[in-house]
């Protein structure tokens, strides 16, 4: 029976009431499309599971495309060096080349940086002579910079996983917590003692894989409670070849 043969019948056989509602009833399902119903929202992993998953994927990779910046203020480095932006590729497990940017007001300046092994070679601010500087000269280390970040993510206390929504149009996942300080050690040797961090990284739905790790609070000697460190990560994998300049 067609529906506008059930509707015909209904007509004489149910009350003037019933029939109306009915109607109504047809009417909005053919609107709607026939009945159909939207997809189920994906169940989020708990805490545990998405932290673990997220540390095995940082430790599993052989390279991958950095760029941290501060979306407010930027570092005070002293001798009046505001440092803003470091931008590069690491190769894991002991490579890594980058440019940092900052101001020495009223000047921008830039360095060159590669690390190979216990070896920095550095270049800049002025000029483009490269020397090799002694070992901790540079306050950030990006040689095995995954393994740092791995480290403070499992370090983390208090995690909360949260629908991230869109991140620069991925759908993302997010795990936030609190770490410490020194938990950053590895990729910033001069972090300061006891000061509390909140931690957020935003993961990849389709693959787990983590493309940001934003950074809130005092991570040095000098910074305010305020300061902010986001750290974007892309190019996972790609081959990558970093040789000395020298």
């Amino acid at each position: 029976m067609t529906r506008t043969l059930r509707v015909q019948a209904l007509s004489r056989i149910a009350p003037r009431p019933l029939w109306a509602a009915v109607v109504a009833l047809v009417t909005l399902i053919t609107a709607c499309g026939g009945g159909e119903y939207p997809a189920p929202t994906p169940t989020l992993p708990s805490a545990d599971v998405l932290r673990d998953q997220t540390v095995e994927r940082l430790l599993a990779l052989s390279s991958v495309r950095f760029e941290i910046i501060h979306p407010g203020e930027g570092t005070d480095m002293g001798g009046g060096l505001l440092l803003t932006s470091v931008e590069g590729v690491a190769a894991f497990p002991d490579r890594a080349e980058m440019t940092a940017a900052g101001t020495i007001t009223p000047a921008v300046v830039n360095f060159d940086i590669i690390q190979i092994a216990d070896i920095t070679y550095f270049s800049g601010p002025f000029g483009d002579t490269w020397r090799i500087v002694a070992p901790g000269t540079l306050p950030f280390n990006f040689v095995a910079m995954h393994e740092s970040v791995a480290h403070a993510i499992v370090s983390a206390v208090d995690l909360i996983v949260a629908d991230g929504g869109k991140l620069d149009g991925t759908p993302v996942v997010t795990l936030a917590g609190t770490i410490s300080s020194e938990d950053l050690r590895g990729l910033v040797p001069g972090a300061a003692d006891g000061r509390p961090l909140r931690v957020t990284a935003s993961m990849r739905r389709d693959n787990g894989l983590p493309i940001r790790v934003t950074l809130e609070g005092a991570l040095i000697g000098v910074d305010t409670e305020s300061m902010v460190r986001q750290l974007d990560l892309s190019d996972f994998d790609a081959a990558v070849t970093i040789a000395p300049p020298l």
